[in-house]
């Protein structure tokens, strides 16, 4: 199987969309407006990337930067990664 799925960051319109996926896998009962709010509080769009199926989101990654010290050493990011429920058990493809 030889399947396509573009890859690109979202700038600032493109986050709701990016909070749509990541919603959906987490099971997220933040009403999207408040979620969105948030986002914008911490999400760097250029440090996002989003898979598209067609015009269908379908997974999404970013990555926080910023300090956080943990035990005996120091991280420099914290990252995140989606994909909906549907697509892990084998749902839409594009062919």
């Amino acid at each position: 199987m030889d399947v396509s799925y573009p890859i690109r960051p979202v700038d600032d319109a493109g986050l709701p969309v990016f909070g749509q996926v990541s919603d959906q896998a987490f099971n997220s009962n933040v009403p999207p407006a408040t979620m969105l709010e948030f986002d914008r509080l911490v999400i760097e769009p250029e440090r996002t990337l989003v898979a598209f199926d067609g015009d269908l989101p379908v997974g999404t990654t970013l990555a926080f930067s910023f300090g956080l010290t943990v035990t005996a050493s120091c991280a420099r990011s914290l990252t995140r990664q989606a994909v909906p429920h549907q697509l892990r058990l084998g749902g839409r493809r594009s062919g």
